[in-house]
């Protein structure tokens, strides 16, 4: 899903990056051969959605689908940046998040407030190692509730039955509902969500 609202407080990346990926969804937008297809979340229906993509097994980006999630508001400044002052203080300085490193893959846990540190650190010039959060299971450092979750975001109506999700909370086990986060400078791939 694309935030189309330019803040960027989750997919963060250069602004050269930035760049080359805006031409490139410009580029895939008006290319009727490609395979990929760009939709605006709000003029696409649930039923349009599972007709025309999901049951077709079809590619598709949709933009403006996380516009409204409240954590693009309470965790970002005025000005698109991440805050993370906010975060800490939600989440907790202690709490565990797996960080991966951009140029080796590897990937461990450090605490919340080990990571804001380093990420400071990062964004000051203090070190050039590139880590980023990735598969942060949000959900559950929150306690796992729906009414935690709406305070985060909700689910974009086009996965409204999100079976998967409600079986894993179901029957205890790991769910799909991840966070990953990184400094506006640290370049990483196309993220890809699967159904």
């Amino acid at each position: 899903m694309v935030n189309n609202n330019q803040q960027a407080c989750f997919v963060v990346h250069s602004s050269a990056r930035a760049a080359a990926q805006q031409q490139l969804l410009q580029n895939i937008t008006h290319d009727p051969n490609n395979i990929l297809q760009i939709k605006d979340a709000d003029a696409l229906s649930p039923d349009a959605f599972a007709s025309q993509y999901m049951a077709t097994n079809t590619p598709v980006v949709l933009r403006g689908a996380a516009a409204a999630w409240p954590a693009c508001a309470s965790w970002c400044t005025g000005h698109g940046a991440v805050d993370l002052d906010a975060i800490v203080a939600l989440f907790g300085a202690p709490t565990p998040v797996p960080v991966t490193d951009a140029a080796t893959g590897q990937c461990v846990d450090m605490s919340l407030g080990e990571y804001v540190k380093w990420w400071r650190g990062y964004t000051a010039g203090g070190t050039t190692r590139c880590l980023y959060a990735k598969d942060w299971h949000v959900h559950r450092a929150l306690g796992g509730t729906q009414a935690v979750q709406a305070s985060v975001y909700t689910t974009p109506v086009h996965f409204d039955d999100d079976w998967l999700n409600d079986k894993c909370d179901r029957d205890g086990t790991d769910d799909y509902r991840f966070v990953y986060m990184g400094p506006k400078v640290l370049i990483v791939g196309m993220i890809v969500g699967m159904m």
